[in-house]
């Protein structure tokens, strides 16, 4: 049921979309009107949910707020469609865009070989993200909340977090359609970005076509989307075989429901391909820059140095156009400015990192492959090389490059921004690359059929192997990782899913008053990668939220340790080791221990132990065994409840 809750979404979500952007541009192409109907709902969506979380407001007004945005805004695009008589559907779509939907389905198939990924959470970053979608709409505060935990944590005026609806938004669904949130969240709404990531590669491919001499045929555009699939390698993979390293690349493979996935995947795009259109600044395009900008934004405030880069490549390419006089004066105030603000040095050190590492590998050639396409076709896309040079210089050269370095804040988050220019430069060459090979084969005789299934068979072969070299990598079989996701199919360690929601049963008053103490992590697994060892654990005290929302998880302050509950104060790292410490090495000494600095001083309602071990010891402090859950794939849980 969850399953079909989350293919039904898709479908309907989508078709919104498309027909939100159907009404606003009606002659643009399908791709294109999907997205520009999800950016349009984004904006709307972010002008009451960012109020809202700054102003720490109820969850229940962005909830009726949603429902009237989703009604209403339909309702005036399909009245808008009708009275000016625009086709929904163009002539021939399904066989123009039936590909676009396949390397998004592949990229999640791919990611079921990610099980332990999932059980780690993600690092642990889906201890934040997954259980703000999970919880907010059932806690009281939950603006002044901590996700990860539970625990009262006012946040600083300007924390970003309070700037992002994604979370917000997607919470939305999950509590429209009752569904469970690392399903909908790791399943779902990753498919629906993946899909976002395929459009927008169509986008870029049809601009590029549009611009060219001797373009291909229409129908051909849609198998550029098979480009996506070169991000289906694992980072560790690309990293060993190629030497190329995205910052945070395996997000790609496992985390593609954070926002800032679809910044880092989308947002290039997104904002060049508009001004490109207009060929130089006006109101319109201006207007859908802002939009879009505003729209990137509140998916994720990393979008910053995307948007400010872009723009000021943007300035200068007008006036290389239009007003060469000023262009000596427009650089001298970007020198003047960069000076005055001053280099954010914290940023250097990701920065050179990133740069020194990927300088001998095969990233230069393909980014200078992407170069030498656009400068071979230097009349018809000028200005996309003008794009692609400026901001390559906003992210490596000083003093202009200390901008973008200020408003990305931290060094992780420039980046970030230099692994998606990355992305979108190796794009233009797999796409020149596509097209030289499209007019090779269209001299051919049944060419269409011959690209159709060339693209087919080079999508399965492409998944096949990111597949095999994955569980290869993980010392295991392809057979042996899928059965291992039909056992765990909800994206989840199914141990923690059944803790998670035995806990939601037991917590019966659902006030946040329920404590609950569970291990950090449990049980490791070994991954060979570089002929090194890298070892990933199940995440318990940062996941159980996602399935018991009203619950305080105390343990979660291991990772995210914000706290103003007074209750809560003084539980720290030292008390994490000493409950560790009881649980896994039971004696009179570690049990004393725990009573006098854990059981004395903090109200927990719920303590989780891997083992047996420690039921004559409960039984003296008035906690009785209430449940076992688990599996054999990852491990048993005792739940002990005080009386």
């Amino acid at each position: 049921m969850n399953y079909l809750k989350g293919i039904v979404w898709i479908i309907i979500f989508s078709f919104y979309l498309f027909t939100i952007g159907t009404a606003i541009f009606p002659k643009k192409k399908a791709p294109y009107r999907f997205i520009a109907g999800y950016i349009v709902y984004l904006s709307a969506s972010a002008i009451v949910g960012i109020p809202l979380q700054v102003l720490q407001g109820e969850w229940k007004i962005f909830y009726y707020y949603e429902l009237i945005l989703i009604s209403v805004s339909l309702l005036i695009s399909v009245i808008r469609i009708l009275k000016r008589k625009i086709s929904l559907f163009e002539k021939g779509m399904i066989s123009h865009y039936w590909f676009v939907f396949l390397p998004a389905i592949a990229m999640i198939f791919i990611s079921l070989f990610y099980n332990h990924y999932y059980w780690f959470n993600e690092a642990t970053d889906g201890g934040f993200y997954l259980t703000r979608i999970a919880t907010l709409p059932y806690i009281k505060n939950p603006f002044i909340t901590n996700s990860s935990v539970g625990n009262i944590a006012y946040p600083k005026l300007l924390d970003v977090y309070n700037y992002s609806v994604f979370e917000l938004n997607a919470s939305f669904f999950v509590y429209l359609l009752d569904m469970i949130p690392t399903l909908f969240a790791r399943g779902f709404l990753s498919l629906f970005n993946y899909f976002l990531f395929s459009c927008s590669i169509y986008c870029l491919a049809d601009y590029i076509n549009s611009q060219l001499k001797k373009p291909v045929e229409d129908y051909y555009l849609q198998y550029a989307s098979v480009s996506l699939l070169i991000f289906g390698f694992c980072a560790r993979q690309i990293l060993d075989i190629l030497g190329i390293y995205f910052y945070s690349g395996w997000a790609m493979n496992v985390a593609m429901y954070y926002g800032s996935m679809v910044v880092r995947s989308c947002g290039m795009i997104w904002l060049i391909i508009p001004l490109l259109e207009e060929k130089r600044f006006s109101i319109r395009s201006l207007s859908v820059y802002l939009i879009t900008a505003f729209a990137l934004f509140s998916l994720s405030p990393t979008s910053l140095p995307y948007s400010m880069s872009i723009f000021l490549c943007g300035i200068f390419i007008n006036l290389l156009k239009e007003k060469r006089y000023l262009l000596f004066v427009y650089i001298i105030i970007l020198v003047i400015v960069s000076l005055l603000i001053g280099n954010n040095t914290h940023a250097d050190k990701d920065v050179h990192y990133i740069i020194s590492l990927n300088i001998k590998t095969i990233l230069p050639f393909m980014m200078a492959l992407g170069i030498a396409y656009l400068l071979y076709h230097y009349q018809e896309l000028q200005n996309m090389l003008f794009y692609s040079i400026g901001i390559c210089l906003f992210c490596i050269l000083p003093p202009f490059n200390y901008i973008i370095k200020r408003v990305s804040v931290y060094g992780f988050v420039m980046a970030r921004f230099i692994s998606s220019y990355y992305m979108f430069s190796i794009l233009i060459s797999l796409i020149g690359c596509l097209f030289i090979l499209y007019h090779l084969i269209m001299k051919l005789r049944f060419h269409k059929l011959m690209i159709s299934c060339l693209s087919v068979l080079l999508m399965i072969a492409v998944s096949m192997t990111a597949i095999s070299l994955k569980v290869e990598y993980s010392q295991t079989t392809i057979k042996n990782e899928l059965k291992l996701f039909l056992r765990h199919r909800y994206f989840a360690a199914d141990s923690v899913k059944k803790l998670g929601q035995r806990v939601n049963q037991l917590d019966t008053k659902k006030d946040q008053n329920f404590v609950v103490l569970a291990p950090v992590y449990v049980r490791s697994f070994i991954e060979k990668v570089n002929e090194t060892e890298n070892t990933a654990s199940i995440a318990v005290a940062n996941s159980i939220r996602q399935f018991a929302p009203y619950c305080i998880s105390l343990n979660g302050l291991d990772r995210y340790p914000a706290n103003n509950d007074s209750r809560f104060i003084g539980y720290n790292k030292e008390c994490i080791s000493i409950y560790n410490d009881f649980i896994y090495r039971p004696s009179e000494k570690t049990y004393q221990n725990f009573v006098k600095r854990i059981l004395n001083k903090f109200p927990v309602s719920v303590i989780v132990s891997i083992n047996n071990d420690i039921k004559e010891y409960m039984k003296r402090s008035h906690y009785r065994l209430s449940y076992r859950e688990g599996d054999q794939d990852t491990a048993y849980f005792y739940i002990y409840v005080k009386n």
